[in-house]
């Protein structure tokens, strides 16, 4: 059985975006620590519950993480065409 990975913490997640953001001359905000949180405990998760391929943890993490923001572009978007969902045959917007 592997060795569990070496998990990175919020508050070095936080400096490391804080050097990026520096680079850019704006200000760094955390507009929501929860969902830092949230968005890191969800690897662990996987891990914990028996998934020990690291390639499976980030497609899986990658899918839920850009899902949601897809699905606002549709419908937020006049410019982003709908799509159909291939399981069910239906049009998404």
């Amino acid at each position: 059985m592997p060795n569990e990975p070496s998990w990175l913490p919020a508050d070095l997640i936080i400096s490391f975006n804080e050097l990026v953001v520096a680079d850019t001359g704006e200000p760094h905000v955390l507009r929501d620590e929860g969902a830092l949180e949230n968005a890191l405990a969800k690897p662990k998760n996987y891990w914990a519950y028996g998934e020990r391929d690291a390639v499976r943890i980030r497609v899986r993490n990658a899918q839920e993480t850009a899902a949601p923001s897809a699905k606002y572009l549709q419908r937020c978007s006049p410019y982003v065409l709908p799509t159909i969902d291939i399981v069910t045959g239906r049009m998404v917007r």
